[in-house]
């Protein structure tokens, strides 16, 4: 399944330090067509229709992905008239209007006949987080669907030697400390995504003595300690020597969700 740009810009608002406020509860509903980044497709519209609570495992590990499933079947009322073909879903935070969390299409059309209730079977609903981000915050993420809010963080950068969360450690030296990022608000690129990006300029204290070696950044949720929220592979490894000043230009940080 898809995040809309509520969502999206729901949960990259935590990085300006705004906490996302999860729903109590989050219901499934069936659409005719995609309701796509804004959650605006048709949706399916007979007697007796009504979108239904919809509960999730906790998030997990499966094929390199953090994923949760609907725990129960989920059965619709029955029609009494032929409704129309359903090709998506959607997972809204409340039973009438409210804001569309995800979307996602079925793996086969739904035709809805006469004296048919629609189901959606356990397990049959996948939401899943990918890129980035990291296995915590994926796991933030997608709790989001079980009612858990997130707090809202003041982000910091920060430079490693190896993955954070496969032992990388943090670089040490004289006068290295991480440095506080701001945030422009969401904004929606040509894709469709919604996307954050830095709007102060992040320098790093000059070193007073070798840091070591550089190949891992990090946005962390605190100034000291605290979790990795993304985490970025440079692809380059470089040796910290003294004198050398690593900085991020304004807008050179971008941050999305997927």
């Amino acid at each position: 399944m898809y995040a809309t740009n509520y969502l999206e810009k729901s949960f990259l608002n935590i990085m300006k330090n705004i906490t996302l406020t999860a729903p109590n509860e989050v219901y499934a509903g069936l659409y005719i067509t995609n309701p796509g980044e804004e959650g605006k497709g048709v949706e399916v519209n007979y007697k007796g229709y009504e979108r239904q609570v919809i509960k999730f495992n906790n998030a997990s590990e499966s094929d390199g992905q953090i994923q949760i499933k609907n725990l129960n079947q989920i059965n619709f009322p029955q029609s009494s008239t032929d409704a129309g073909t359903i090709t998506y879903i959607g997972i809204s935070d409340s039973k009438l209007g409210g804001n569309m969390l995800a979307y996602g299409k079925l793996v086969e059309d739904l035709d809805i006949r006469s004296g048919e209730s629609p189901v959606l079977m356990a397990e049959e609903v996948v939401v899943f987080s990918t890129g980035q981000l990291s296995k915590t915050y994926k796991k933030k993420l997608l709790h989001v669907f079980k009612g858990e809010s997130i707090q809202g963080v003041q982000p910091h950068l920060a430079l490693f030697n190896g993955n954070p969360e496969n032992g990388g450690a943090e670089l040490l030296g004289d006068n290295y400390e991480r440095v506080a990022i701001e945030f422009k608000s969401p904004e929606e690129s040509s894709s469709g995504q919604s996307i954050i990006s830095n709007s102060n300029e992040v320098i790093f204290n000059r070193p007073s003595t070798d840091w070591g070696v550089w190949n891992f950044t990090a946005v962390m949720d605190n100034k000291t300690n605290g979790e990795p929220i993304w985490i970025y592979d440079r692809g380059i490894v470089k040796e910290l020597k003294r004198g050398y000043m690593p900085k991020a230009d304004t807008g050179a940080l971008k941050f999305a969700i997927n």
